[in-house]
């Protein structure tokens, strides 16, 4: 039996064995367990279940079987809605502000996901490519990451004006200095 930890262990949750009887005209077996546990942890537990089938009236007539069980967290968490990449263009600063619908994450063993990023929506961007990454975790030290690119296309106006001087202006005293002439 294969589970995620904290899991019942119960024969009910993990299964119970199929038996027959010796000979038609005996009695069910009667049915037992013991457990042994191999390994534990945070993340993991393992049990060796032996069953053991007696015959009621006869306990010489007998068998046994092992039943291994696993609960251990070895899936990473999976995202969903991860965001596409995104194209904006700047501001008057050469500066963008994007937003975008954060992803989630669920995990197979139903425990807490956090979720970590680089960037947060709302955040400021500069001109260019710039990679945004969230991880998911679960419990049990398991990630998986998601990723897209906001591009901050480069067309503000983020140089000063330029100015060129005309040529030095030579005239006659009393004439009229003024551009247009």
């Amino acid at each position: 039996y294969r589970g995620c930890p904290n899991t019942s262990v119960l024969p009910e949750v993990t299964g119970r064995p199929t038996t027959t009887n010796g000979h038609v005209t005996c009695r069910n077996p009667n049915i037992s367990y013991v457990d042994q546990t191999i390994f534990t942890s945070n993340c993991s537990l393992r049990i060796l279940r032996k069953w053991l089938a007696v015959d009621p009236d006869n306990a010489a007539l007998r068998d046994s079987c092992t039943q291994v069980i696993d609960l251990s967290d070895r899936v990473s968490p999976v995202f969903a809605n991860c965001p596409v990449d995104v194209t904006v263009d700047p501001g008057p600063n050469c500066i963008a502000t994007p937003t975008w619908v954060e992803p989630t994450a669920s995990d197979n063993c139903l425990g807490t996901v956090n979720i970590s990023s680089n960037f947060r929506p709302g955040a400021n961007f500069g001109l260019g490519n710039t990679l945004v990454v969230y991880t998911a975790s679960d419990a049990c030290g398991n990630t998986s990451t998601c990723w897209f690119t906001i591009t901050v296309n480069d067309n503000c106006c983020n140089l000063p004006p330029r100015i060129t001087c005309p040529t030095v202006y030579r005239g006659c005293p009393n004439t009229s200095v003024l551009p247009e002439v």
